[in-house]
């Protein structure tokens, strides 16, 4: 299948926590509803597009546990053809802390 765009990037799973009110620092409060979606940008602007009719892909790899199959089975859901995407042992579904949030 020939593809109109391609996307090589963040595919992430968003997790939504909806709660009774909004919280600030150091405040607590109980979680109504959990949910997960494919997000990252990516993935986002390859569904965009699926959804406008263009025939998308992304290439790259994934990781092979049940998040990465997850996260391909929600993409394939959503139009984006993810036969280019590889399962791989080395590739983390959990980044490290030190890759994501400590970048000088």
């Amino acid at each position: 299948m020939g593809h109109d765009a391609v996307g090589l990037g963040a595919m992430v799973v968003d997790r939504i926590h909806m709660a009774d009110r909004l919280i600030g620092p150091e405040q607590k409060t109980h979680i109504l509803a959990q949910s997960r979606h494919v997000g990252g940008v990516t993935a986002n602007h390859l569904a965009w597009a699926a959804l406008l009719g263009l025939r998308v892909g992304v290439v790259g790899w994934r990781c092979a546990a049940a998040a990465g199959e997850w996260l391909s089975a929600g993409m394939a859901r959503l139009g984006i053809d993810v036969s280019p995407l590889a399962p791989r042992d080395d590739v983390p579904a959990v980044p490290k802390r030190s890759d994501t949030f400590n970048r000088q």
